[in-house]
């Protein structure tokens, strides 16, 4: 019985498929199509809700209902298509119709700044299309001043604000949620992305550095440096 041959140099390696190999760039596409269509369903679901609807037959009222659901005597009444849309709405929204848009005579499921908030979303998605790149949380947090201004101001005072003045910061706050969004997604799957120019000099122009690891060795650390394998 002939003994099997020796193998020599490195040990054998075991290789996937060439076909079940996942490239980070196809895991993040898949990743991004996938976010714009369920954004694209959400919107497209808000406004045709109300247009399934007779016209001037849905006005949910001025009372005020945010994160309970308290309208099923409107709801009720509503055909089974659009009926799910609005008890989402009810649960997640104040649906005030005075801040609400109307569409076909009929108030939309949720309010003017959270149609802005949904809208924002895919137009996030769809500038990370053209623009992607690694933005910082910095973003989040300057374009959500003024949604919190013009809502606390109202909240706080008499100053009652327009649905235009809403949808536009729903849709700041929104776009860059739906950037973020999206870069995580990317990021989860592997995808290296450059930081934007403009964070970089910002940056520059306040002082600010972004700090490396610590390098004990080079901080007077007593412990020997482990020597590298050879290759």
């Amino acid at each position: 019985m002939n003994a099997p041959p020796r193998m020599t140099g490195r040990p054998h390696q075991r290789r996937a498929p060439a076909g079940r190999r996942r490239s980070p760039t196809a895991c993040a596409r898949r990743a991004h199509v996938l976010i714009l269509v369920v954004t694209i369903l959400v919107d497209a679901a808000l406004f045709l809700a109300p247009l399934s609807e007779p016209e001037g037959t849905v006005d949910l009222g001025e009372r005020p209902g945010a994160n309970r659901i308290d309208k099923q005597t409107y709801t009720d009444e509503i055909n089974p298509f659009a009926r799910p849309i609005y008890v989402f709405g009810d649960a997640t929204c104040h649906q005030k119709a005075s801040r609400s848009l109307f569409i076909n005579g009929n108030q939309m499921p949720v309010c003017a700044r959270d149609v802005g908030v949904y809208l924002g979303l895919t137009a996030g998605a769809l500038l990370f299309l053209l623009f992607p790149r690694r933005y910082s949380m910095w973003w989040a947090l300057v374009l959500i001043v003024p949604l919190g201004i013009d809502g606390t101001v109202q909240l706080v005072t008499s100053y009652d604000s327009n649905n235009l003045l809403r949808v536009a910061t729903g849709m700041m706050y929104g776009g860059v949620i739906g950037l973020l969004f999206v870069q995580i997604a990317y990021e989860i799957c592997g995808m290296r992305l450059k930081r934007p120019k403009v964070e970089r000099r910002i940056e520059r122009a306040l002082g600010f550095r972004h700090l490396r690891p610590r390098d004990p060795f080079r901080d007077g650390d007593p412990r020997p440096r482990p020597p590298f394998p050879p290759r």
